[in-house]
This record gives structure tokens, sequence and C-alpha cells, in this order.
């Protein structure tokens, strides 16, 4: 199989199990971001050491709530609460918040998104494995999904099952930049170091972001012994502003 039952994801969530709750990590004041928020909006979040919390924040997250009182399946609402607690460094509330979307008994790809984002970034492998799964089963066209539930895979160590899932996306959606990146990092073996560049530079053409592919590039050609290359690539990416820390 694929992965573990789905069925197995239901009971952490919906019963609160203990494994689930002890390995979310304390918030480090990042924020995971679901499809229909705007990332630009958690800027400042997301390059904060400690956790946000504002007054425009704290106004947004009563109107989820009241929203939620109103009507407790209006799943953006109860995505948006959940991402303002995450960033204000509630990840318990947070959690809760999504799982409580779940006790509901809502199926919605953008709540199993969320819940797998959520999971992933707090090191919670095999729940981001399978929200991401029930994602990619309510949307099986979906590229994004289908690179994300890539993204945990590769995680958890299983490349091959990663490697099905960045091939899918690729397929749905060629214009899609992630997938190449992803490609690329599982390809980064001694192996396969031709491989991995063709995957980069398919992912240098297709990203508006291109710092990240320039670095992974760097550090290829620096496993090549391709010294002056790698030197380019480093460079190149410094241009693009990238965050990679080792550059």
């Amino acid at each position: 199989a694929l992965i573990c039952s789905i069925s197995l994801f239901f009971v952490v969530i919906l019963c609160g199990c203990s494994n689930s709750k002890q390995t979310v990590s304390e918030n480090n004041g990042t924020a995971f971001v679901a499809k229909d928020i705007d990332p630009t909006q958690l800027g400042k979040a997301q390059k904060s050491s400690t956790p946000a919390s504002s007054s425009a924040q704290n106004s947004a997250l009563t109107q989820a709530k009241d929203a939620l009182a109103k009507d407790p399946k209006d799943v953006k609402a109860r995505i948006k609460a959940a991402i303002i607690l995450d960033t204000q460094g509630d990840a318990s509330a947070a959690e809760d918040m999504l799982r409580d979307g779940l006790k509901l008994g809502i199926k919605n790809a953008e709540l199993y998104h969320t819940v797998g984002m959520f999971y992933m970034k707090h090191h919670v492998k095999t729940a981001s494995i399978e929200a991401l799964f029930a994602e990619t089963q309510l949307e099986p066209k979906n590229a994004l999904a289908h690179s994300k539930l890539a993204e945990a895979l590769g995680y958890m160590g299983k490349s091959d099952e990663s490697m099905i899932e960045y091939k899918r996306a690729i397929e749905l959606d060629p214009k899609l930049p992630d997938p190449y990146l992803g490609m690329a990092y599982l390809y980064n073996t001694p192996e396969n170091h031709n491989k991995a560049i063709e995957y980069i530079k398919k992912y240098i053409a297709t990203s508006p972001n291109k710092g990240p592919g320039y670095g992974l590039l760097s550090r290829v050609y620096l496993n090549m012994h391709q010294y002056d290359e790698a030197i380019k690539a480093g460079e190149n990416a410094v241009k693009e502003k990238s965050d990679e820390p080792n550059l």
C-alpha cells in the first residue's frame, strides 16, 4: 500500500490520540499556508523569530470565530482561524480547530490540505501524508495536492512513492514548479546528478522564485566537484535573494 490506511488518520485526528498531541512541536512563529490564503499576508509572521500577534490579526480571528459560531462547517473561516492561531504560537488550539472540523464530518479538500500542511510543519509525518492523500482522493487532478503529498512522502524517506506523486503532479500541470525541484532533490545522488540538473533547469524555467533552484544547482555541482559551475550557480542564487542559509 502507498501509505497506511486513511482510517488511521481519522482515528488520530478525531480521537485526539496522544501521539499526535505530543509530537506537535512548539510553534516557531512561522505560518503554514492553505490554498485559499494569500501567503503575502503572512510574510512578517514567516520571517519572525517569535510568535506574532497584532490587533488586526486578533480582529480577523474574532471574525472567523464569529463566522464559525453561525456556521461550524464554514471551511474558510475554520482554516483562517487555525492559521492565525498557529501564527500566534498556539499550535494546540490550531490543531483543535482543524480536528473539530473533521469531527463535524467535513470532507473538504482545502481542509485536508491545511491539516496536511499543519502536520508537515510540525513534523507529524504520518498524519501529514494521510491528510494529503485524502486530498488527492477528493481532487485526483489537483497537481498541487500530489506535489505536497510527494513532499511529505519524501520526508518519510519513501523516495519511490514520492517520485510517483511528483511525476503525477507534472503530468497534471507541467507549469507547476515545485515538482521539478522535488524530483531534483530525489535525484541528487552520485549516479543521478545529471538528472537532478535537468529537473533543476526545468524548475528555474517555470518558477518566479528561482533562488532555491540555483541554490540546489550549486550544491549538485559542488557534489560533482565542478567548482566553477557551483560558484556561478551560487552567485545566481544570491542575486535571486535566495533564503538558502548555506549559500
